[in-house]
């Protein structure tokens, strides 16, 4: 036996002939003794003979997928690391990163902690597409079959295929159901991050599809699973900046429409938490938008606003940020001559509010402290109370480079004149009070959610 691997080693090019291998092939699928090295000899003299060799034949990959989704008989094993992940490349799948698991609490698998050599194998295969789709189907056929009661070979198999659109979007829809199952949910767990890691552009209708399909999971109560989607979610927004607005667009649709996916604020939230700039802009920009298609969008707008900053957004809200968004939107995908004629004192109306909505309780409570001239501010407050006036004037600042610069934009002076006094809160005091009173509810819910299906 050891001289037939140092045989192999010396000359793998004699070996190299599509019979030798069908004949190692063939000896995979059989049933050995256990235990038994027939299976170790066979996978590690498979790949001393097909190691240099820059094309692979295609009965690798079908003698790989048929031990995958059945017995498992080899590729589990730690000495097939090197000819399983050469395997793989014909799928195009990307495999996660030991940190990506140590993010998600998961097991790194040992196998990838001894890495070789991995080369694209089949970059040249006549009608690789084609033999692609038949092992894709292969997969469908058995998942649904199988339906929710799926063997765990099964998901172990569409992680190693998820470079596969269609396997990436089929996982998505099914994830829900196999991450409730006690079973099955720690490889459902790591089927979502191989899924996140080979999601590649907005650009893919299956890729968007599957986007949409993560987003409505409701297996996020466990604090685990939840954690694992955030490092996912991270890790797809890091593939392509468009993603962050495809992303933003699927959450303000669910949150709009009819039936309210549970889950859309915390998720808006975790877009701030990876990236506060970006997401403030995309989210401006989708607002902005909202509010030019029709006029009835700003009360909702004011209400979803309301509810994300005070309720979820325990945090500081950068307003004069996000104010400069909005405006920025408005000049750079509207041209004075054809603005809408409401979206003008809409966005004045949204504005002129955002101010309240970041009063946070600290800061609420350091002007309370204030007026009582009995009591010595702590430093915390004081804190909180200057970053806020900072904003509060970061806030006038933008308000008024924007009126100054693109008054034209306003066709009645009456209006422009109350917006800028409403802006900058020079308007009398009992109307100021009304941003206490705006309304809370819909009404324009599901008009809204109509307004973002039509312009995905």
């Amino acid at each position: 036996m050891s001289a037939l691997l140092v045989f192999c080693k010396q000359h793998p090019t004699i070996l190299l002939q599509d019979e030798v291998l069908e004949a190692i092939c063939s000896i995979l699928p059989a049933p050995l003794p256990n235990p038994s090295p027939g299976y170790s000899l066979a996978v590690v003299l498979l790949y001393l003979i097909v190691k240099d060799a820059s094309d692979w034949t295609w009965t690798l990959v079908e003698c790989f997928i048929d031990d995958s989704l059945h017995e498992r008989y080899w590729v589990d094993r730690l000495c097939a690391g090197a000819l399983v992940d050469n395997i793989v490349t014909a799928f195009g799948t990307t495999a996660p990163t030991e940190d990506l698991y140590t993010a998600c609490e998961l097991t790194y698998p040992e196998r990838f902690q001894h890495r070789k050599v991995v080369k694209e194998r089949f970059a040249n295969l006549p009608n690789k597409a084609l033999k692609v789709e038949a092992i894709v189907a292969q997969i469908v056929e058995v998942c649904e079959r199988k339906s929710d009661g799926a063997p765990r070979n099964l998901l172990k198999t569409m992680s190693a295929c998820a470079g596969c659109a269609q396997v990436r979007l089929l996982a998505a829809q099914k994830m829900d159901s196999w991450l409730l199952n006690g079973k099955l949910q720690r490889h459902a767990m790591e089927l979502l991050l191989w899924v996140a890691c080979n999601v590649r552009s907005v650009l893919s209708a299956e890729d968007v599809d599957t986007l949409g399909a993560l987003l409505r999971l409701r297996a996020l109560k466990s604090k685990q699973i939840n954690n694992l989607f955030n490092v996912a979610l991270k890790e797809i927004l890091s593939h392509d900046s468009d993603f962050m607005a495809a992303v933003m667009k699927l959450l303000l649709a669910n949150e709009f429409s009819s039936n309210r996916f549970p889950y859309n604020m915390t998720m808006i939230h975790s877009l701030f938490t990876f990236d506060n700039a970006s997401a403030s802009k995309v989210l401006a920009g989708e607002l902005c938008q909202m509010l030019a298609a029709k006029e009835e969008y700003l009360r909702v707008s004011r209400t979803f606003l309301r509810e994300f900053v005070r309720s979820l957004l325990r945090v500081d809200f950068d307003f004069a940020l996000f104010t400069r968004y909005l405006f920025e939107t408005l000049t750079e995908k509207y041209v004075p001559t054809a603005v809408p004629a409401h979206l003008f004192k809409s966005l004045m109306e949204l504005c002129w509010m955002l101010p309240f909505l970041a009063v946070t309780p600290l800061v609420r409570e350091g002007t309370q402290l204030r007026r009582n001239t009995n009591i010595t501010l702590t430093q915390t407050h004081i804190d909180a109370l200057l970053r806020f006036y900072a904003e509060v004037r970061g806030f006038f600042e933008v308000c008024v480079e924007f009126l100054a610069s693109h008054h034209a934009y306003c066709t009645d002076s009456r209006l422009f004149v109350y917006s800028f006094y409403r802006l900058l809160y020079l308007a009398p005091v009992d109307l100021l009070f009304k941003c206490r009173q705006l309304a809370i509810g819909g009404g324009c819910d599901t008009v809204c959610a109509s307004h973002f299906r039509r312009s995905s």
